[in-house]
């Protein structure tokens, strides 16, 4: 076998011409190689090409490399952590669908353990068990360049924890740049390096890769180091405290390939406290703490009645209660089942999480 064949031509040569043929209709077409990883595509069939599909709808793009850069201490990490755990547990992304189902695996070089309590303060914001296999996190430096032996065993433990959980990643977070890149990041040789190190990545396990980076003290809308960075990225997400009394954050998307740029979006970061230790989530400008707890009922497990939801202190009373329900089931976050006695629950596919 020689190497064109092992690569996913034709036996016949990657330029003979083949022709398939379409059981439903009959119509017969020239093709230039079977399909595989290096097939080589006819005008025809590139006009058919599917765009890449959305791990974040407008926002990550699915097998994409993306950039969350930003000033240091600005809340960037916060914003990547929160994408990160939605898409992991498969819950909306700030008003935007999420498309789960992979293992997400956050690489912390900067910060290390220090990002537990981050990650508890989520757990609890969202009223959630602090279970989930889809989630994995690694807290120490890597160096991303492929003949770095610790590149190399990570890429090792990855693949075993795919075959052991029996699916595939969808998003590797590198944080940050500065502590995963050997050598100098104002050199494009050794950036390039580095990219080419993360396309690894991306090529190897099918997955988006998120890479945080900082930005320049002169320019808190530039990332800084080598332009080879940005001209590689598919998506690059730009986070800096607009307003630090009321820790509000802007997001803006100043490069999106091959789609139109999202459109900026506003967080703020809020406190959350826990026993000795406090931290903080990125939540909506409107974020009402009642609204949330409201909700957060919905979804703790199995539907309720609404005997069972006129006890609870978040309504108060019946009428409070009923107006409540009604509001938010023509807003298509919440449902009854059919029937007197049918029983409430949270519609699987709204975005009512803030």
């Amino acid at each position: 076998m020689n190497i064109s064949e092992e690569r996913g031509y034709t036996t016949e040569g990657p330029f003979r011409e083949l022709i398939a043929e379409d059981l439903e209709t009959g119509h017969k077409e020239i093709v230039l190689t079977h399909d595989g990883p290096f097939k080589l595509h006819t005008v025809a069939e590139a006009v058919r090409l599917e765009p890449p599909p959305w791990l974040i709808d407008g926002t990550v793009p699915a097998g994409g490399f993306i950039g969350v850069f930003g000033p240091s201490g600005q809340g960037k990490s916060f914003v990547a952590l929160d994408m990160a755990l939605s898409l992991a547990i498969g819950q909306p992304w700030q008003g935007h669908a999420v498309n789960a189902g992979g293992l997400v695996i956050y690489i912390a070089a900067e910060g290390g353990t220090g990002i537990g309590k981050r990650i508890k303060a989520w757990f609890l914001h969202h009223q959630r068990e602090p279970y989930t296999l889809n989630f994995a996190l690694l807290t120490r430096a890597l160096t991303v360049h492929g003949e770095s032996p610790d590149y190399q065993a990570v890429v090792h433990v990855l693949d075993e924890v795919v075959e052991r959980q029996e699916q595939p990643v969808s998003l590797i977070v590198l944080d940050t740049l500065a502590r995963c890149l050997a050598g100098n990041e104002n050199e494009a040789e050794d950036m390039s390096a580095f990219i080419q190190a993360v396309d690894a990545l991306r090529y190897h396990f099918d997955c988006a890769v998120m890479v945080i980076h900082h930005t320049s003290k002169a320019d808190a809308k530039m990332e800084r180091g080598s332009g080879a960075f940005r001209g590689a990225t598919d998506t690059m997400l730009n986070v800096r405290m607009t307003d630090k009394q009321t820790r509000e954050l802007t997001i803006t998307n100043d490069k999106q390939r091959d789609d139109e740029d999202a459109l900026e979006q506003k967080l703020r970061l809020l406190q959350v406290k826990m026993e000795d230790i406090s931290s903080c989530v990125p939540v909506a400008l409107s974020f009402d703490a009642q609204e949330h707890a409201k909700m957060c009922i919905f979804e703790k497990g199995a539907p309720w009645i609404f005997a069972e939801l006129v006890s609870s202190k978040a309504f108060g009373s019946r009428k409070t209660l009923a107006k409540w329900l009604k509001e938010n089931q023509l807003a298509g976050k919440i449902a009854k089942e059919s029937g007197k006695m049918g029983r409430w629950f949270t519609c699987p596919n709204s975005e009512n999480r803030t």
